[in-house]
């Protein structure tokens, strides 16, 4: 695997120490006989909506705490998106009009549910 280069166009020092990194794909974990992780196995990718692995540029970083950032999923389905019958787009948000108004009559959207923009 190749070493983790110092400075490429998706890695940089972040302000209060530290280095930010993205554009990359987690792998694996590996850790200890106790559960523990040490290692993060990932690879640099390419730009969007692929986002494909570069041949060559695998690397391991050592670790002893990961966390992921994944980013909003969209918001969770079961339970009062279902109960209301609200209809959703093609992104899985609930889908509103304009005002932020959804598919049933007197029921406004939160922000957190929703698109930057109306649809």
């Amino acid at each position: 695997m190749a070493a983790l280069a110092a400075a490429t166009p998706h890695r940089r020092r972040a302000r209060r120490g530290g280095i930010r990194d993205w554009s990359i794909n987690s792998i694996k974990f590996t850790g200890d006989e106790n559960g523990n992780v040490k290692q993060l196995h990932a690879v640099r990718v390419g730009p969007p909506p692929k986002f494909e692995a570069i041949p060559g540029s695998e690397f391991i970083l050592e670790v002893d705490l990961v966390l992921l950032a994944m980013g909003f999923l969209g918001p969770v389905r079961n339970g009062m998106i279902e109960q209301l019958g609200l209809a959703v787009d093609n992104r899985g948000n609930v889908a509103t009009k304009d005002g932020y108004m959804t598919s049933v009559e007197a029921s406004l959207q939160q922000a957190t549910c929703a698109a930057a923009n109306p649809s």
